[in-house]
């Protein structure tokens, strides 16, 4: 999920009537309890921001075991992110981040990398201006939003980042997959047939096409992006590595049609054409089965949350899937 809920009028208002008496434990994150206390943290946020008061301390997202994210906000209206990661993580993250900052010009860009508390294991970010992309329906109701996003991907998979870690199709059926593809087929048979099917052909065709790796978001969708005047900003890249370029790509245009149908796809393929025009009129021979790969992992999203006709949904993204290849 992304940030988006965190910026701009009552957005902020709602998020912090949410999460403001949240304080919560977590054995994987030590460095929780000092976060959260504005006098503790306060200590490290002054010697990086500069003297602003004592902030008010709000939690924003908390993934038990893994990471926390944290808004600082100031007597004085200045406000930060803090995001808390597990084990050395936060210094992983910090060097990506660093390493976006000096290689992005332009107008795509992340957030601004303010300091890296190894102690804590968290890193502190800007607070970006502008508005959120909240979901699909804006990327359809906003002119040009599309197009722009392609040219901002673009843009993206031409940075060069060394701190990004590989991760090829094999890895990013491990990562999104949970709780694996075996899972889901030994508990609805009725599906096992042609999920197995489908993700043998999957990477029956990854083995035969030449990869095209590049700086990859890894969960690019309306969640993760800003919109400040020309610029784009790109959020959470906690899963930024180096993929195949088909990655970002079919995972927007998937979601565009699972959410909003003929139009969606159509969206896709504007989307498509501004970003192949921006990098050069590059060819793009795996993004059929990565877009079979994000049906797949859309069907596991499925499975796990359960929403109503997640039933009918699951059936659905295997036979999109199996329409790609």
């Amino acid at each position: 999920m992304g940030l988006w809920w965190l910026f701009g009028g009552s957005m902020v208002q709602d998020a912090f009537a949410r999460t403001s008496d949240r304080a919560p434990h977590d054995a994987a994150l030590p460095g929780l309890a000092a976060a959260l206390d504005p006098a503790r943290a306060g200590a490290w946020l002054r010697a990086t921001l500069g003297d602003h008061g004592t902030p008010v301390v709000r939690v924003l997202k908390h993934v038990h075991g893994k990471r926390c994210v944290l808004a600082y906000e100031f007597p004085d209206g200045t406000r930060a992110v803090g995001k808390m990661y597990r084990k050395d993580r936060a210094a992983r993250h910090a060097a990506v981040l660093r390493e976006m900052n000096a290689a992005l010009v332009g107008d795509t860009q992340v957030p601004k990398l303010l300091g890296c508390w190894d102690e804590l294991g968290m890193i502190l970010e800007a607070w970006v201006p502008g508005a959120p992309v909240r979901n699909w329906d804006d990327v359809r109701d906003m002119p040009g939003l599309a197009e722009r996003l392609g040219r901002a991907l673009a843009t993206l998979h031409a940075t060069h980042v060394p701190a990004a870690r590989h991760a090829d199709l094999d890895a990013q059926v491990r990562r999104t997959c949970h709780p694996g593809i075996e899972a889901l087929a030994t508990a609805h048979p009725e599906h096992a047939p042609r999920l197995r099917a489908l993700v043998a052909a999957i990477f029956a065709r990854d083995a035969e096409v030449a990869a095209s790796p590049v700086t990859s978001h890894g969960d690019f969708a309306p969640t993760q992006l800003f919109v400040d005047a020309d610029t784009i900003y790109l959020l959470d890249l906690d899963g930024l590595c180096v993929a195949d370029r088909a990655l970002d790509i079919a995972n927007f245009r998937v979601g565009l049609e699972s959410h909003l149908g003929e139009a969606g796809r159509a969206i896709g393929d504007r989307f498509l054409a501004a970003y192949v025009a921006h990098s050069g009129g590059i060819e793009l021979p795996a993004l059929p089965h990565y877009e079979a790969f994000c049906h797949v992992r859309r069907a596991m999203i499925l499975w796990r949350k359960q929403p109503v006709q997640w039933r009918e949904d699951l059936g659905r993204c295997l036979e999109r899937g199996a329409s790609r290849l």
